[in-house]
C-alpha cells in the first residue's frame, strides 16, 4: 500500500510540474514557445530512448532466460 501511495504522490507532482511548464510556455510569444516545446520534447525522446537502451541492458543481464535449450550464465 505504501508503493500505492508514493507512486501516486511522485504522479501529481510531475503532472503539476509539467502542467506548470505548459502554462509558463504557452503564456510566451509564439516563436519561443514553439522553440522551448521543441526542445523540451526531443529530450523527452532522447532520455525515453536511453531508458529503453538501459531497461535491455538490465533485462539482458539480470533474465535467466535460455536460448535452444541452452542456460547463458549472466557475465559478472
Amino acid at each position: 500500500m505504501k508503493d500505492i501511495k508514493e507512486t501516486a504522490l511522485y504522479f501529481f507532482i510531475s503532472l503539476i510540474i509539467v502542467s506548470g511548464v505548459l502554462f509558463w510556455v504557452l503564456s510566451i510569444p509564439p516563436e519561443i514557445g514553439k522553440l522551448i516545446i521543441s526542445i523540451m520534447l526531443g529530450l523527452f525522446i532522447y532520455i525515453g530512448f536511453i531508458f529503453f537502451l538501459c531497461l535491455l541492458n538490465y533485462i539482458f543481464k539480470h533474465a535467466k532466460c535460455t536460448v535452444f535449450n541452452v542456460f547463458i550464465p549472466p557475465s559478472e
